[in-house]
């Protein structure tokens, strides 16, 4: 997760996800701590405008997972992604 979450790499965040307290966190506040680790934001998965995709749970089979499949993306939970910021 760490090669793939570099500066300016573009993410997208698809439901909503649990932190390690159990505790909801909307997209808002997960595209927030985002920008904060310097990561941008976008609303979509493209082909050519977003990298990396971070789910609520694994596996899911939402619209913005099933393109990130498609077009190569590299896909984390939201577990991984809370993980990766713990240990900035």
């Amino acid at each position: 997760i760490g090669a793939a979450l570099v500066p300016g790499a573009r993410i997208c965040f698809t439901g909503t996800a649990l932190d390690g307290a159990g505790r909801s966190v909307e997209r808002d506040e997960m595209e927030r701590l985002a920008r904060s680790a310097g990561l941008t934001p976008v609303r979509s998965v493209t082909k050519t405008r977003c990298e990396i995709l971070v789910t609520a749970e694994a596996g899911t089979q939402s619209g913005k997972a099933r393109k990130a499949q498609e077009y190569g993306k590299a896909v984390f939970t939201a577990e991984e992604f809370f993980t990766w910021l713990a240990g900035r």
